[in-house]
């Protein structure tokens, strides 16, 4: 599913171009407010995975006090865009403790990457992390840290996940990338329907199994272990995906 996000701008052509920036990234805008009232309700009902507000807002709370009353209601990452950075607003942005902050004007680069390393990081940290992990997810795309760049992948590209010590690999259809994460947090970025653990080491794209034995299945000629606490569920799900066929 695609991430969340709840935008508070009062300016409404602003609102409309940073609206569409984020949809293009491939993000979810919830609603967009032009000041607090009702956000108790926003909250509730809409759940974002994510707040970008501006700190001039309409209404009797600016963003900065505004983000004071979420922080006491909610967990989820706020990210402040602003034209201002004079001092005195500085200080007041540093005592709510912002997960990302935007000077105004900015490009869709910045809000995208941005807006992606405050989920990994706010989500990563969150002891709710298992829960709230699924923030990170998009309809048919992931972003991955590749030496330094964040890049999207497509999850339909991915044929199979290895992990070798404190390495994991994700191999695609045109390449493969090398992450210092545990297999455990790639997993949840993956749908369910589509992707099994295999073996320890292993998650494979079920989609894109070639050959299947009772210790051992192939992708792409590469040959990939069937651990034997996984091969009832691998062929449980292989029949599920025949049957709806």
């Amino acid at each position: 599913m695609k991430s969340k996000i709840l935008l508070i701008e009062d300016n409404a052509l602003l609102s409309e171009t940073v609206k569409e920036l984020l949809e293009l990234s491939s993000y979810k805008v919830v609603s967009t407010l032009k000041s607090g009232e009702n956000i108790d309700h926003h909250l509730s009902l809409q759940n974002p995975d994510l707040i970008l507000m501006d700190i001039r807002i309409e209404g009797n709370l600016d963003g900065i006090e505004l983000a004071k009353v979420i922080k006491g209601k909610a967990e989820v990452p706020i990210i402040f865009i602003t034209s201002f950075s004079d001092s005195q607003i500085i200080e007041r942005v540093k005592e709510i403790k912002p997960e990302g902050f935007i000077l105004k004007p900015f490009s869709q680069e910045t809000l995208t990457t941005t807006i992606e390393l405050v989920l990994s990081k706010f989500y990563t940290e969150n002891e709710n992390y298992g829960h709230h992990k699924s923030s990170n997810k998009m309809d048919d795309t992931f972003f991955i840290r590749d030496r330094g760049w964040l890049r999207k992948i497509k999850i339909h590209d991915i044929q199979y996940i290895k992990t070798e010590g404190t390495y994991t690999h994700i191999i695609t259809e045109s390449k493969s990338f090398t992450l210092r994460s545990p297999i455990k947090d790639i997993a949840p970025n993956l749908p369910e329907t589509d992707f099994k653990r295999v073996h320890k080491s292993y998650i494979v794209n079920v989609n894109r199994i070639d050959a299947v034995s009772a210790k051992e299945l192939k992708i792409n000629e590469e040959i990939i272990p069937i651990g034997r606490n996984y091969h009832a569920d691998l062929q449980k799900m292989i029949q599920k995906l025949n049957d709806s066929e």
